[in-house]
């Protein structure tokens, strides 16, 4: 799917983070390959999962700040 959306050219630069239980190595792969711009294993329990979508949320802003400045 993640190429699907990469193919479609008005959403080719949204930047994807992929966001699984999976750690797998060819998983990771396959997805750096597909255009993801990260990879990120969730972690076990509801409070280490919104501390780390908090986290991915505040390292894009940052980003994006710094993009536009």
């Amino acid at each position: 799917m993640l190429k699907q959306i990469k193919a479609v050219p008005y959403l080719a630069t949204i930047p994807i983070v992929m966001w699984t239980i999976s750690q797998g190595t060819m998983d990771i792969q396959k997805a750096y390959e597909s255009g993801a711009a990260a990879f990120v294993s969730k972690p076990y329990g509801d409070d280490k999962m919104n501390e780390c979508a908090s986290a991915i949320r505040n390292f894009w802003d940052r980003v994006q700040f710094i993009y536009n400045t």
